[in-house]
């Protein structure tokens, strides 16, 4: 018997990042746990009194949380409207492009 394809659980042996990063979170996270970072990605907005970079940092975190693999002009349409409406129009002015030239 091949010990590298076989474990103790009787589960087949994981051969990919992706297929670890699934299993590790089946087993750890709370049940709907991405659905609801899911909700809180589509739902974000920077709310009156939230601070530019509260809004970026909360940003980032679900985006990294969630590995979203967006078109890059969905993901920096996505980011613009979440800013407060004024905010948004100065930050249109600057033709952001990628979220690497929107976090600078």
């Amino acid at each position: 018997m091949d010990i590298g394809s076989y474990s103790i659980t009787h589960t087949p042996a994981i051969n990919s990042w992706d297929a670890f990063y699934d299993a590790l979170c089946s087993r750890f996270y709370p049940p709907g746990y991405h659905q609801i970072l899911i909700a809180r990605w589509l739902k974000l907005r920077q709310l009156l009194g939230r601070s530019v970079k509260t809004y970026i940092d909360i940003f980032y975190k679900l985006w990294v949380q969630l590995h979203v693999q967006e078109i890059k002009e969905v993901l920096v349409v996505k980011f613009n409207y979440g800013f407060l409406s004024f905010l948004r129009r100065e930050v249109e002015l600057f033709d952001i492009t990628s979220l690497d030239k929107a976090f600078l």
